[in-house]
């Protein structure tokens, strides 16, 4: 796995940052969160590049177990946990980069198929919830009949 250096820096800005808005420094603690941002950015780029070099070795790592009738598939599983690992790492270090880096900390996890699996989930939750509130019908008038009170009214 790739050492989590500017991850690490970027979580030490961001308390550096959220000590200083604490303080009521509003302007230093927006201004700390740019080396967070940075460190996001240097992360995102650093596992990008790595993707390409765990493929490559999980390639090998694929051809191995495919010798070994699957006997040994260590090279293969730790190619894999790399891959997914970078990019969720990628996808967070872009997110704290551009949007916002204290989501991107709230919101980290080790890996991408938990993330892709957020995001599926929210994804059909809202369509459901959208289509349910599309097929409900809201009155659009409302009487007041001396006889029976209230009455709704579709047009």
């Amino acid at each position: 796995m790739i050492t989590k250096v500017f991850l690490n820096s970027a979580h030490r800005a961001l308390r550096e940052s959220y000590e200083a808005n604490a303080k009521g420094q509003y302007l230093l603690a927006w201004g700390k969160t740019v080396p967070a941002r940075c460190n996001y950015l240097a992360d995102a780029v650093l596992n990008a590049t790595a993707v390409p070099m765990y493929a490559a070795t999980a390639s090998y790592g694929i051809g191995e177990t495919v010798v070994t009738w699957g006997r040994q598939k260590a090279c293969l599983r730790e190619s894999l946990k790399g891959i997914d690992n970078s990019l969720s790492r990628f996808f967070f270090g872009s997110v704290g980069a551009i949007l916002s880096p204290a989501a991107a900390r709230a919101f980290e996890v080790d890996s991408a198929a938990e993330v892709a699996a957020t995001a599926a989930l929210v994804g059909i939750l809202g369509a459901g919830i959208y289509f349910a509130a599309s097929k409900i019908r809201m009155p659009t008038s409302v009487y007041y009949s001396s006889r029976s009170g209230f009455v709704w009214g579709w047009h």
